[in-house]
């Protein structure tokens, strides 16, 4: 049992590990794939002085290294506003005055 979202991915690559998470085009990515993408995600989150408590603001298209990012973020502990691209970023960044800002296909 998970209780927090940054928990998710970890238990799904012990339980499924090299079975298919995600399918994009023709690249399939395995849970434990998954899990390793967003840990570097969340340690270089870390090393950019990134703390559980912190704002960090993602926004980016529908792909792949949103949902990475998502869990990355999702795994420092910081709370998280999360957009698509169809919602203008300024928006979001003044509203919850982020620490940090990510877009991933930046």
């Amino acid at each position: 049992m998970t209780s927090t979202i940054g928990e998710i991915l970890p238990a799904a690559a012990r339980r499924f590990g090299t079975r298919p998470a995600l399918i994009v085009g023709d690249r399939s990515f395995s849970f434990e794939e998954l899990q390793a993408f967003s840990d570097r995600v969340a340690h270089g989150l870390v090393a950019a002085g990134v703390e559980p408590g912190d704002r960090v603001a993602l926004y980016g298209p529908n792909c792949w290294e949103w949902l990475v990012a998502y869990y990355g973020i999702a795994k420092t502990g910081e709370r998280g506003s999360l957009r698509g691209r169809s919602r203008p970023a300024g928006p979001v960044a003044t509203h919850c005055d982020p620490d940090l800002y990510s877009n991933p296909k930046q």
